[in-house]
């Protein structure tokens, strides 16, 4: 056995069993995608279906993988992480803008929200993206829980899903622990 120390406190150890006292930089990404378009109404509406994995073209992942019902999102471990929505939005009409939104709880209850990202469908017939990100403090997987919702201006936007190719993506990064 080798051991490391300063201060007088232990920072590493190698032994037969292993390694210790060394974080092993991100242990956890994946990727979840819309597989299906979804309309996106005037008003505040969570996206609760069509909600996958990512798991086409050579698609990797690290670790452990989120679950998902009913559109809310739980996480394999505690952890900080790296919430990542990039929402393709079309619409065949002039629309002032089309809205992606995550929002979060700490009590497995009520979620609030905590990032915004919009796109811009002022010339019609036009796709734009919209990007929001979230870091999440997840101290408790049974209560710390995510989801996405979306509106547009009024009722003329529609995400792009599609269930072979990543149009509409949540990107879920572990940077290390809590």
């Amino acid at each position: 056995t080798i051991k490391f120390a300063t201060g007088g406190v232990e920072r590493m150890s190698i032994t037969n069993s292993g390694i210790s006292g060394i974080t092993a930089g991100i242990t956890m990404v994946q990727s979840w995608r819309l597989s299906s378009s979804f309309s996106v109404p005037s008003s505040n509406t969570f996206i609760t279906s069509n909600l996958e994995a990512a798991d086409s073209y050579s698609y990797g992942q690290i670790g452990s993988s989120m679950t998902e019902s009913s559109g809310v999102f739980t996480f394999p471990s505690t952890g900080i992480y790296l919430i990542q929505f990039i929402g393709q939005h079309t619409s065949s009409t002039q629309i002032n803008w089309s809205q992606t939104e995550i929002h979060y709880t700490e009590n497995n209850s009520s979620f609030d929200p905590t990032a915004y990202g919009y796109a811009n469908l002022s010339d019609g017939n036009a796709y734009q993206s919209s990007y929001c990100q979230f870091l999440f403090d997840v101290t408790d997987t049974s209560t710390h829980k995510i989801k996405f919702g979306c509106r547009g201006s009024n009722s003329n936007s529609t995400l792009v899903g599609h269930t072979n190719q990543n149009n509409t993506t949540f990107q879920f990064t572990k940077l290390g622990d809590t």
